[in-house]
């Protein structure tokens, strides 16, 4: 399967589509006092942040490593008749849980609770779909195990 190279419109629809994932889930947080305030919310741009006195706040991340690729693969294998246009990004939807769950499980080994997690996409080769099977996966995520994305 060949992925194109995407145009600045196309990268920033991109952003917009998982922009839209920060927004719908920044309060999934189950106690509202560690929900964020909102400092700055326009249609390009979303800054929250939570005010976490007396208790310390960790940042932690976690990649995918080669997992789009495998997904894009699997993807390819399942569609032998495979036309640019035609793909199926079924594959892509599920990326984010990997994610959330190895951030999770290094915060609760140290016993602490997840606020959120970050899902960076860094790539000049993807497609509308794909990237919005990555956003719908992203907050699939967060809704079923109560966090926001960061």
């Amino acid at each position: 399967m060949s992925s194109i190279e995407l145009t600045q419109d196309e990268k920033g629809k991109a952003s917009y589509t998982l922009g839209d994932v920060i927004v719908s889930t920044r309060n999934n947080f189950p106690d509202p006092r560690y929900r964020p305030i909102t400092y700055l919310d326009t249609p390009q741009y979303h800054l929250y942040g939570i005010n976490p006195a007396p208790f310390s706040v960790w940042v932690t991340a976690d990649g995918i490593g080669t997992k789009p690729e495998l997904a894009e693969r699997l993807s390819q294998l399942n569609r032998p008749t495979f036309k640019e246009g035609d793909a199926n990004y079924d594959y892509f939807d599920t990326l984010a849980f990997d994610v959330a769950s190895m951030i999770k499980g290094d915060t609760d080994r140290f016993g602490h609770f997840l606020l959120g997690f970050a899902n960076v996409v860094d790539t000049n080769t993807a497609t509308e779909g794909m990237i919005s099977a990555l956003a719908r996966g992203a907050a699939a995520a967060c809704n079923e195990g109560g966090a926001l994305l960061c």
